[in-house]
């Protein structure tokens, strides 16, 4: 409540988070600050952070902006190897996630492989109530469709372990949607791996409007990434800002 959120869970994941930085401080090693494409605890402490609350915060989906990438079904995949890195979680748990993770890769080569003529492919389709096929299609492709689970291609493949087949389900029907949001993370890294200068003073960077000013001198972002974040901060004021850090770098 102090930091403005309400509820249960949000109250656990700060003092997750907390604890394990106060054993890494005492250690002397570099703070853990999970980030928002990988995590909705990233997201919760980056909008305490950047963005304040005026009424009490909860963590909802809608909050996250790469919400695909940040699914239950995956969520060991993301967060295992964190940890076994804080002693929180032992090697074979991890070792564990990666072996199915490799299981799901391997089923997709697998059902990638499979192909079926439009004979038996077609009445399928039909009673699911989706489009014929004319020359066929790998049962890859038939999960792609939204009509199609993969229970309803049972006939067709068979001895896949039923968590495994879907998890594959999930890549398959959101593949394009998860690649794209990939990209975007990608190109997301680049900005929030430019750091700000802790010392930079904001009041003194000229073109900055008022209002950037203020906001940034409060929230201080680590990053440039986080300053966009920031309410109240527009581009053109990033624009501003990056011309300000690169002048300071070329004047070092």
């Amino acid at each position: 409540q102090i930091n403005g959120t309400s509820g249960y869970e949000e109250a656990a994941a700060q003092g997750l988070v907390a604890g394990i930085n106060a054993v890494r401080l005492i250690r002397d090693e570099e703070s853990f600050v999970p980030r928002r494409a990988e995590s909705y605890i990233g997201v919760l402490l980056d909008d305490l952070v950047t963005k304040g609350t005026d009424e009490p915060y909860r963590m909802f989906t809608s909050r996250a902006e790469y919400r695909l990438i940040l699914r239950q079904d995956n969520a060991d995949e993301r967060l295992t190897h964190y940890g076994v890195t804080f002693g929180l979680v032992e090697k074979k748990v991890l070792q564990m996630v990666e072996k199915r993770r490799q299981a799901v890769l391997d089923a997709i080569q697998r059902l990638e492989s499979r192909h079926f003529n439009s004979d038996r492919v077609n009445p399928i389709l039909s009673s699911r109530s989706s489009s014929p096929v004319a020359g066929g299609a790998s049962a890859y492709q038939l999960l792609k469709r939204p009509e199609i689970r993969g229970q309803d291609l049972g006939g067709l493949i068979q001895g896949f372990d039923p968590e495994i087949l879907s998890r594959v389900e999930i890549e398959a029907k959101y593949g394009g949607y998860i690649k794209r949001q990939l990209a975007q993370v990608a190109r997301m890294s680049e900005l929030e791996s430019k750091p700000v200068p802790e010392s930079i003073d904001y009041a003194r960077v000229p073109g900055l409007s008022n209002e950037a000013k203020q906001k940034l001198a409060r929230v201080k972002p680590a990053s440039i990434g986080q300053a966009t974040r920031v309410q109240g901060v527009t581009p053109a004021d990033i624009s501003v800002l990056l011309i300000e850090i690169k002048r300071k770098e070329a004047s070092r």
